[in-house]
């Protein structure tokens, strides 16, 4: 009886233990990371960096010790760190240009080389239970990234690309004794450089990012074979769409082994990118008529010459009006306007047109993409600069033709100003005609509007229809999601899925951008890390995008803390 019951009580407090933590090594399968026992392990990570930055250290160290830093990112409820580094830091030799201020909170450290105070952060964050990503951000000390900074590849003229294989593997093997530092984020933002495009699986030693990426790989497994290998995107990052090419997941090597990870921004987002730039051209086309309106009144202050489209059958008159009037008619309007609608619809449908760029992933895509970034802004720029011409004609037509009746007492209907007279008019004359463009061959369906202002006005409504609709379309979830599953999400379904870590994401405010993300990052269970844990960026520079103000400890935005802890 006794056997029973042991067996009984064994089995029940293994059913009902709570499962602390992860048992090391990590390893894939499918889209997902699992633990030594099988246990799925979602990484929610922050990144903290500094090390990366020309001081060398982490930032935060000239206010609070390291293991502070650590305890408050692990009571905020993340479960590991992206830590970046510089190639300066681990193998240039470098030491820390000013310990006494970017280490004033940790004397201790202040004696101590770069890589020295970089394994202090590594052992205070594992000690505290948080799990370490490395991640070689930069090679040459600096804030990344940019299309010039000549960071773009994996290896620059100063560190070339033995360089980058060696100081990975000199990283993987120093750690390999502290199981929580579990992966390896081989490179940050591999972008254009120096000229170069980087491709993925074109067998171009110089520009093949996916074969050096395996180059890497297998250095850092050689060095630590329990390390996950975490391979960026193309292009910032943003682009996983030509993993199919090359899948480095399903190299012998690598299987069980490799994450990809991609980087998300608001301004990587093509559609929210485009309904932004919608709602700047409907903000400024608005301000075109109290800007014409001030123009013309500050060209009536300074007594500017203007000369009155009202021409009368009054000897005044027709000294006044000796030359052609500036104004222009009725039909020279109408064009106006016409051409200045058509350049704004051409404007939504060119970006309309831009989302067949989130369908392509290769050279087709990048001239789409490309022909679409000037001919968008150049359409819509025309189009502002012809609203405002003719706005501004309308307004001066109107103003000089009460002007001439003011000056030379002549009667004058309302309707009057909506119509172009000629020299030989008499008050009366104008007066009894009907007022409309007349000479204008209109569409037959125009006739039925009185005057050309009801043309206008159809030609307006239509064009701020669709720039509206365009406009909602862009701003929906389901545009949002199309375009993240096609860049990089498509890798965590189908028949053959892999693990997607969204290393990168970060915002300041609130944004329709930052509850896309978040709905997506749910919806998908994916694992994440918040760009960034930091409260400052340099020394006296603060970080907007940071969870904590420049104490690493005051919460800079509750709400987005409480947001990113539900997820």
């Amino acid at each position: 009886m006794q056997w029973p019951c042991l067996l009984f009580i064994g089995l029940f407090l293994e059913l009902t233990k709570v499962h602390s933590g992860p048992a090391f090594p990590l390893h894939t399968s499918g889209r997902v990371i699992l633990d030594a026992e099988g246990h799925r392990v979602r990484l929610k990570c922050v990144n903290w960096y500094g090390a990366h930055l020309p001081q060398l250290v982490a930032n935060g160290l000239d206010r609070r010790q390291p293991g502070e830093i650590a305890e408050t990112i692990a009571k905020s409820g993340f479960n590991c760190v992206r830590l970046p580094f510089s190639l300066d830091g681990v193998i240039g030799n470098f030491t820390i240009p000013n310990p006494k201020v970017s280490l004033a909170g940790c004397p201790e450290l202040q004696d101590l080389s770069p890589l020295e105070v970089f394994d202090s952060t590594v052992n205070a964050l594992t000690k505290s239970g948080l799990m370490v990503i490395l991640n070689n951000h930069v090679s040459t000390s600096m804030w990344c990234c940019s299309l010039s900074d000549g960071e773009g590849l994996w290896y620059t003229e100063k560190y070339p690309e033995s360089s980058f294989f060696q100081a990975l593997s000199f990283m993987a093997q120093r750690y390999k004794g502290n199981p929580l530092v579990i992966g390896f984020d081989l490179r940050n933002e591999i972008r254009p450089s120096g000229g170069r495009w980087p491709q993925w699986g074109s067998k171009n030693n110089a520009t093949d990012w996916a074969a050096a990426a395996v180059v890497a790989a297998k250095g850092v497994l050689d060095a630590n074979e329990n390390m996950l290998i975490i391979v960026s995107g193309l292009y910032f990052s943003i682009f996983l769409c030509q993993v199919p090419v090359y899948p480095l997941h399903e190299v012998p090597f690598l299987h069980g082994r490799l994450v990809y990870t991609a980087h998300e921004y608001n301004w990587f987002n093509f559609h929210l990118a485009a309904r932004k730039g919608i709602e700047i051209y409907i903000v400024v086309a608005l301000a075109v008529l109290p800007l014409c309106w001030l123009g013309r009144c500050l060209s009536q202050s300074l007594r500017l010459p203007a000369c009155p489209c009202c021409r009368r059958a009054v000897e005044p008159a027709r000294e006044c009006c000796r030359g052609p009037s500036r104004s222009l008619g009725s039909c020279g309007l109408f064009f106006q306007f016409s051409a200045a609608a058509l350049c704004a619809t051409l404007f939504a449908f060119g970006l309309k047109f831009s989302e067949s760029f989130i369908q392509q992933c290769d050279i087709i895509g990048v001239y789409i993409a490309l022909f679409c970034g000037v001919l968008t802004p150049t359409c819509a720029l025309l189009s502002l600069i012809l609203w405002s011409r003719a706005a501004f004609n309308i307004i001066a037509r109107r103003v000089e033709i009460r002007e001439a009746a003011v000056q030379f007492e002549l009667p004058i209907l309302s309707r009057d100003l909506d119509r172009e007279t000629t020299v030989g008019e008499t008050p009366r004359e104008v007066r009894n005609s009907t007022s409309g463009c007349h000479g204008c061959d209109f569409p037959q369906q125009a006739k039925h509007c009185r005057g050309t202002g009801c043309l206008l006005a159809i030609l307006m409504l239509t064009t701020v229809c669709i720039l509206i609709s365009v406009w909602y379309e862009f701003g929906q979830y389901p545009a949002f999601a199309k375009e993240l599953d096609f860049k990089w999400g498509f890798l965590m379904s189908g028949a053959n899925p892999a693990p997607v870590w969204l290393g990168e994401f970060g915002t300041q405010r609130e944004s329709l951008w930052w509850k896309h993300i978040l709905r997506y990052l749910h919806e998908h269970d994916a694992d994440f890390a918040y760009w960034s844990v930091n409260g400052e960026k340099y020394n006296g520079i603060s970080e907007s995008f940071g969870l904590f103000m420049e104490d690493f400890e005051t919460v800079r935005d509750p709400w987005k803390l409480a947001q990113l802890q539900a997820l």
